[in-house]
């Protein structure tokens, strides 16, 4: 099933829209040949809500210090939501993508975990890492 440009940024804003009643400036919709992209920004904390296009795929990242939608997500710097819930061992991300569940249902348990499981980041009460949370998960990989 394709979705339509409208129908990704009508869901995000409606599932999501608890990042705005937490003071995050909805920064709007970027489109790339393979994505749909959604921006949220607060303080210097972005939001991306990226869908991937061609895989059905739903991921949000964390990305601390950036100041606009173009920051990159480097692995000291930002936290993606699959590794959130891997780390803490949720269960499989991959069991609420679309191609599984849906896109609707998808965008539904997406936004539901990102604000349970990513409160303390979006509190600004925590900054974790993707580098640090291979270190929680794997203490013995080498750096």
């Amino acid at each position: 099933m394709h979705i339509q440009q409208d129908t990704f940024i009508n869901e995000i804003k409606a599932q999501f829209r608890f990042l705005t009643e937490l003071g995050f400036d909805d920064i709007g919709f970027e489109l790339s040949e393979r994505d749909y992209f959604y921006h949220y920004l607060k303080k210097n904390l972005l939001v991306r809500i990226r869908f991937n296009l061609p895989n059905n795929w739903i991921e949000v990242t964390f990305i601390y210090n950036a100041t606009n939608s173009k920051a990159r997500e480097p692995s000291d710097t930002s936290i993606s939501l699959m590794t959130l819930l891997t780390c803490n061992k949720i269960y499989s991300y991959e069991d609420i993508m679309p191609e599984r569940i849906g896109f609707f249902e998808s965008v539904r348990l997406v936004a539901y975990n990102t604000e349970c499981h990513g409160k303390s980041i979006l509190n600004g009460e925590s900054t974790i890492t993707e580098r640090e949370s291979l270190k929680i998960t794997n203490p013995n990989r080498s750096k």
